[in-house]
C-alpha cells in the first residue's frame, strides 16, 4: 500500500527516522554578531585615530604659537632692550652688526626647532611664520645698520675735517703744510660722499663750505694774536671765504690794524715822555680820531699797570717791614733805618722812620687821623682799599687797630639796607608830597633805593632813619620853574649810568664843608641841575661825535644788510645773536648764551623774528650790570624786558628797560634769569655799492 510522507520527521544517518525539530536560525548563529562587534570596534578605532590626530594638531599649533612668542621675546631682548638691544646701539657700536644679529636669530630658531619637533605637515606652516617674522626683523636691523654706518661715517668725517682744520691753524705760517692739510680735508669729504652716495654737486658744495670754514679758522687765529698777516691772508683767500663773513672780517681786520698801529705809537710815545700827562697830550694830538683814542687808551693802561705793580711791590715791602717789627718786639730786637725798604714813596719812608724813632709806639698824628676818618665816612670804598701800613707810623696801636676793624667791616659789606615797596615812612612821605600815582611812586622808590645804596657805600654803614627821611622828603621840593626834585633825578638817571653816584659825591662834598650837615633841598636841587647841565669837556667836538655815531650806526646797518637771516628770523636778529652777542662776550670775557630766538608765540616779538632771550642766571650781579650796559648801547636794541631788581634799580629811568614783574606775576614767567631783548624792526636789503654815510634828518642812506 502506498506510503504517505510524514512531516516533522528527520532521517538519522543510519536511516533511523527521528522526530522533526523546528529551529529559528539567525545571522548571529553564523558569526554575524562577531562581525558587528568587529565593525563597531573599527569605528571606535577610527574615532580614536581622529582624536589623536586632532591632539597632534593642537600640539603643533601650540608649538608654533610658542615659537612666535619666543621670537617676539627674542626681538625684545636683542633689539629693544635699553641696555643691550641693537636698536639702542649707535654709531660705531652698531656698524656691521646686522649679520651677527641675524645669525643669532637663526641659531635661536634652529635650537628651538631641534627641541620641539612637529609633524611634517605643519613644518611648512611654522617655516612660513618664521620667515615672515625674520623678513620684518631683517628689514629693521639692516635699516639701523645702514643708518648708523652713515652716522659713523659722518662723525668720523667731521672729526677728520676738524683735525685737518686744526692742522691748518697750527701750520698757519707754513703754506706747504697748510695745503697738505687742506688736501686731506677734501679727500675726507670725497670719502664721505661715496659712503653716503651723494651726488657730485653736493660733494662740491661740501668742499666749498669746508674750505671757507678752514680759511676762517686760520683768519680768526691771526686776528686773535693781533697779527698783521690777517689782512694779507684775507685778501689772498677772500674769494674762497663765504661772502656773508666778508663785512665782519673787513671791519675786524681794519680794527686790528689800527690796534697794532696804536700799540706801536703808544710804546714810542711812552718811551719819549717824562710823565703820563705829557704822553696823553701827544696821543691826543694825533689827527685820526679812532687811532688817537686807541693810543690814549693804551697809554693809560700802561701807566695804570705800572702803578698797580708799584703798589703791589710797595704793599709787599711794607708788610715785610712790619713783620720784622713784630719779630723785633717779640725778641727784644731793635729796628734801624737800614730796615726801611728802598722801593717805597718818600712820604711813607718818613712814616716808617717815625715808627722806628718811637720804638714802635708812635702817638697819633691828628692830621693823619682826620684824613683817614674823613675817608672812612665819606669815601668808604676808597678807604677799604687803602693800605693802612702807610700811616702806621703816625697812629697809636689802638687807633691803627680801630681803623683796621673799620676797614674789615666795610669790606664785608653787611650794612646795605633793603628798601621795601611797603615801607610805611616812605609811603606816608610820598603821599604827603602827592607822589602817589604808579609812575611817580615807582620813580621815587627807585631814586630812594639808588641814593640809599650810594650813601651807604660812601660811608660804609647803614643809613640812619633821619638820613633816609631827609632824602625822601626832598623829592617833592619844587624849584623856581615848578619842576620837582624827583623829576630832575629821573632825568639824570635816564641820561646815563652813575648819575646818582655823582650827585651823592657832591652831597658828600657839601657835608665836608658844612660840619657833616646834609645840603638843604634848594642846594640839593642846585647840585642836581648842575650835574644835568654839566658840559663834559672832551677832545672830540660834538660834530665829530655825531659823525662817529652816524658812522658806527651805518656800519652796523650795512653789516645787517649783508647778513643771511636764519629761517623765520629778521636779519637784525640773526646779526644780533650770531655777531653782536659773541662780540660782547669777548669784550667782557664772559660766555653769553642766547636761549631763545624765533618761536611761534602769539603776540610775541619772537614770532616777528626780532627778539632774543639772553641767559643771565649764570652771571653775578656785577657782570649782569656790565652786560646790560653793553646791550643798552647797541643801536639794534629797542627794549630789554627784565624782572631783575638789581638791573631795575641800576638802570631806573632808562627808556629801553621794561619792568616785567607784573607780567611775571600774571603769567607765571621768570624774567630774572634772562634778558628779553626786542630788536629794532630792521630787515634792510643788501646795498649794491659801498657804504656812503649821509645825514638827512637822522636817516642813513647807502
Amino acid at each position: 500500500m502506498p506510503q504517505v510522507p510524514e512531516y516533522n520527521r528527520q532521517v538519522r544517518l543510519n536511516g533511523t527516522p527521528q522526530p522533526y525539530q523546528n529551529y529559528r536560525l539567525t545571522e548571529d548563529m553564523f558569526g554575524g554578531g562577531q562581525a558587528k562587534a568587529l565593525s563597531n570596534m573599527g569605528g571606535g578605532l577610527n574615532n580614536l585615530a581622529n582624536a589623536a590626530l586632532k591632539i597632534s594638531e593642537q600640539i603643533d599649533d601650540a608649538k608654533m604659537l610658542e615659537m612666535s612668542n619666543q621670537i617676539d621675546q627674542w626681538e625684545q631682548d636683542n633689539l629693544y632692550n635699553k641696555d643691550t638691544g641693537y636698536y639702542y646701539k649707535n654709531g660705531k657700536d652698531a656698524v656691521g652688526k646686522s649679520g651677527e644679529i641675524m645669525k643669532n636669530f637663526d641659531d635661536f630658531v634652529q635650537e628651538y626647532k631641534s627641541k620641539n619637533k612637529i609633524s611634517p605637515f605643519n613644518q611648512s606652516r611654522m617655516n612660513s611664520m618664521i620667515q615672515n617674522k625674520k623678513s620684518r626683523i631683517y628689514a629693521g636691523v639692516n635699516a639701523h645698520d645702514v643708518k648708523q654706518t652713515g652716522i659713523w661715517a659722518e662723525t668720523e668725517s667731521q672729526v677728520g675735517l676738524d683735525n685737518a682744520i686744526k692742522g691748518m691753524v697750527n701750520a698757519r705760517n707754513n703754506p706747504t703744510i697748510m695745503q697738505t692739510q687742506l688736501n686731506n680735508a677734501m679727500k675726507i669729504i670725497e670719502w664721505q660722499g661715496e659712503m653716503q652716495n651723494l651726488d657730485p654737486d653736493t660733494i662740491e658744495a661740501m668742499k666749498k663750505q669746508a674750505k671757507s670754514s678752514a680759511y676762517c679758522s686760520v683768519l680768526d687765529s691771526y686776528i686773535s694774536e693781533g697779527s698783521l698777516k690777517a689782512g694779507e691772508f684775507f685778501e689772498q683767500h677772500k674769494d674762497e671765504i663765504d661772502s656773508k663773513n666778508h663785512a665782519r672780517y673787513i671791519g675786524t681786520i681794519k680794527n686790528e690794524e689800527t690796534k697794532y698801529q696804536a700799540r706801536d705809537l703808544a710804546e714810542q710815545i711812552v718811551s719819549s715822555s717824562v710823565s703820563q700827562e705829557e704822553a696823553i697830550q701827544k696821543a691826543e694830538a694825533i689827527q685820526d680820531i679812532e687811532l688817537s683814542d686807541m693810543t690814549v687808551s693804551r697809554i693809560k693802561r700802561h701807566y695804570s699797570d705800572q702803578e698797580h705793580f708799584r703798589d703791589l711791590a710797595e704793599r709787599e715791602a711794607l708788610n715785610g717791614f712790619y713783620t720784622k717789627a713784630v719779630q723785633a718786639a717779640q725778641t727784644g730786637g731793635v729796628l734801624s733805618y737800614d730796615d726801611i725798604p728802598d722801593n717805597i714813596d718818600p712820604n711813607i719812608k718818613l712814616s716808617l722812620m717815625n715808627y722806628i724813632n718811637t720804638k714802635g709806639q708812635p702817638e697819633t698824628d691828628n692830621q693823619v687821623w682826620e684824613t683817614l676818618y674823613n675817608m672812612s665816612v665819606n669815601n668808604a670804598q676808597g678807604f677799604a682799599k687803602e693800605d693802612l701800613n702807610k700811616y702806621r707810623g703816625y697812629l697809636s696801636d689802638g687807633e691803627y687797630k680801630n681803623f683796621l676793624k673799620k676797614q674789615q667791616d666795610i669790606q664785608a659789606g653787611d650794612y646795605y639796607t633793603t628798601i621795601k615797596d611797603d615801607d610805611k615812612m616812605i609811603k606816608d612821605a610820598l603821599k604827603a608830597m602827592r607822589l602817589t600815582s604808579d609812575g611817580k611812586t615807582a620813580s621815587a622808590f627807585s631814586e630812594i633805593r639808588a641814593m640809599t645804596r650810594e650813601l651807604e657805600a660812601r660811608r660804609g654803614r647803614k643809613i640812619t632813619d633821619a638820613e633816609l627821611q631827609n632824602i625822601t622828603n626832598s623829592l617833592g621840593y619844587k624849584g623856581d620853574d615848578g619842576v620837582q626834585l624827583y623829576k630832575q633825578l629821573e632825568r639824570g638817571m635816564a641820561q646815563r649810568a652813575g648819575f646818582i653816584r655823582d650827585v651823592i659825591n657832591d652831597f658828600t662834598y657839601y657835608q665836608s664843608k658844612h660840619n657833616g650837615e646834609m645840603p638843604p633841598d634848594a642846594e640839593k636841587l642846585k647840585i642836581i641841575n648842575n650835574r644835568l647841565n654839566q658840559k663834559v669837556q672832551e677832545k672830540k667836538t660834538y660834530a665829530q661825535q655825531r659823525v662817529d655815531g652816524l658812522k658806527s650806526n651805518a656800519i652796523t646797518m650795512r653789516n645787517i644788510a649783508y647778513t643771511t637771516p636764519r629761517p623765520n628770523e629778521q636779519k637784525v636778529l640773526t646779526y644780533f645773536a650770531d655777531n653782536q652777542i659773541p662780540e660782547i662776550g669777548s669784550q667782557l670775557g664772559l660766555n653769553l648764551t642766547v636761549t631763545s630766538r624765533f618761536r611761534d608765540q602769539a603776540g610775541s616779538k619772537h614770532r616777528e623774528g626780532r627778539a632774543a632771550d639772553v641767559s643771565m642766571s649764570e652771571h653775578s650781579a656785577q657782570n649782569r650790570i656790565r652786560i646790560y650796559e653793553k646791550l643798552l648801547s647797541l643801536p639794534t636794541v629797542q627794549a630789554i624786558g627784565t624782572s631783575d631788581p638789581v638791573i631795575l634799580t641800576r638802570f631806573a629811568g632808562n627808556r629801553k628797560i621794561v619792568d616785567e614783574r607784573r607780567y611775571d606775576k600774571q603769567h607765571g614767567t621768570n624774567h630774572v634769569n634772562h634778558a628779553h631783548v626786542t630788536l629794532i624792526n630792521a630787515n634792510p636789503a643788501r646795498p649794491a655799492a659801498p657804504v656812503n654815510i649821509v645825514s638827512r634828518n637822522n636817516v642813513y642812506s647807502f
